[in-house]
């Protein structure tokens, strides 16, 4: 039987985050690195049509670590790190990341590309799209809606909780 990795998308998809977290490790500016691992992060998690590229990622992080069952990041704290990664590729922004926040993002990119492979591979998923309706459809996805809209105050956790409240509605879940 063929893999799920056998299927082009993941495979490319895979190799394209590899190369980009490789880049960013080798890297000498923090702030270099942490763009080179959210572009990482992207090429696992995004399409170039999408919107709302960092809420999204933020969650679909959280997400895929959750129905792995392992803990997570606060999504809130990625979106504030691909916030940086903002700052500094749209130039805003110089010697702006600091080590615990690289170090935080290199965790989570790890752990992400972990999660992602074994995510697909546990359950067959041939096709990206795929991938996506199945963890912003998970029970995971209503319970993390639920918790961040326990925090009304924190404008990172509005903006997180309206993306994935869309998503999940545009999948009609």
């Amino acid at each position: 039987m063929a893999s799920a990795f056998s299927s082009l998308p993941h495979r490319e998809r895979v190799e394209r985050a590899l190369y980009w977290l490789g880049r960013a490790v080798e890297g000498e500016e923090l702030d270099q690195r942490v763009a080179l691992l959210c572009t990482a992060m992207e090429a696992l998690l995004s399409d170039k049509s999408e919107v709302r590229k960092g809420e999204r990622i933020a969650y679909r992080m959280v997400l895929l670590e959750s129905l792995r069952g392992s803990s997570f990041v606060h999504p809130a704290q990625l979106l504030w790190i691909y916030t940086l990664r903002s700052s500094v590729v749209h130039g805003s922004g110089v010697d702006i990341v600091t080590k615990t926040e690289y170090r935080t993002m290199v965790h989570a990119a790890r752990r992400t590309l972990k999660n992602y492979v074994d995510f697909v591979g546990d359950n067959n998923i041939r096709k990206y799209s795929d991938l996506i309706r199945r963890i912003e459809t998970s029970e995971e996805a209503k319970q993390l809606s639920e918790w961040l809209g326990g925090h009304p105050d924190d404008e990172n956790v509005r903006e997180l909780k309206e993306a994935l409240d869309e998503a999940i509605s545009r999948h009609g879940a």
